[in-house]
């Protein structure tokens, strides 16, 4: 076990119901039956399979699963996310609400953090940050567009009281970045406070407190993390696999 919020049995149990709720979302009989009613439905269906993946990615690190375990798990959902993006394209259509909300930081950021770790070069990271959509929120937008060349950066930061310290770090002196995001990780649960997530490990779809947000900043803007490698907020296993890559 990872954390120590939850039992072995809580993690076994979320895993199998988001297991199921994924393989209903990617049934071919379910797919036909939704896109009859509107076809984009059969992109939107993968894309919240996708969501599912991740979720079941999160939950199984808090688990405490091993890394050939989650590296196998975490292909999967990069699997679907990247079938349900090309066919997305395919239709010209970037509207569907499912799909705007994998912006959310729920998605994006533990998306870097484990392709970080998992992934072998910046442009198998690249394809994931085209599956995030630009133009929602500056934090994510800066973070996808150290692999997106390119990406148009939003000029509107969604949750200032919680990721203003985050925004404000980038253009920080290098140096001193390190400080900021260890202080940063020492107010953690402040900050889930304020996004309404603390407390929430007795919530039926709690799957850690792991602060992603961090990680993935430390991954895309390559910021020594040895100040707070072992803090109880920072996936540190997750981020000593980068380093082993």
């Amino acid at each position: 076990m990872r954390d120590s919020y939850c039992d072995d049995e809580y993690y076994a149990n979320l895993i199998s119901e988001l297991r199921s709720s994924s393989e209903k979302n990617l049934n071919p009989s379910q797919i036909e039956r939704m896109s009859s009613l509107r076809k984009i439905n059969v992109c939107v269906l993968p894309s919240r399979s996708a969501r599912t993946l991740l979720s079941i990615v999160l939950a199984a690190y808090s688990k405490g699963e091993t890394r050939l375990q989650l590296q196998q798990q975490f292909d999967t959902y990069c699997k679907v996310l990247l079938e349900s993006e090309a066919c997305f394209q395919d239709f010209g259509s970037r509207s569907s609400a499912n799909d705007v909300n994998l912006v959310a930081d729920s998605v994006s950021f533990p998306t870097i953090a484990f392709a970080s770790a998992f992934l072998d070069s910046k442009e198998q990271i690249g394809k994931l940050a085209q599956c995030i959509p630009p133009g929602y929120d500056t934090l994510v937008d800066r973070v996808m567009a150290q692999y997106q060349p390119g990406r148009p950066v939003h000029d509107k930061l969604r949750k200032k009281s919680v990721h203003g310290p985050l925004l404000k770090l980038l253009d920080a002196p290098p140096g001193k970045q390190q400080a900021l995001i260890h202080k940063y990780l020492d107010n953690w649960e402040t900050y889930l406070e304020r996004d309404n997530r603390w407390p929430s490990h007795h919530r039926p779809t709690f799957d850690g407190y792991w602060c992603y947000e961090a990680a993935a900043i430390v991954c895309a803007f390559d910021i020594d993390d040895s100040e707070f490698i072992d803090h109880r907020y920072y996936p540190t296993d997750l981020m000593n696999w980068r380093k082993a890559q």
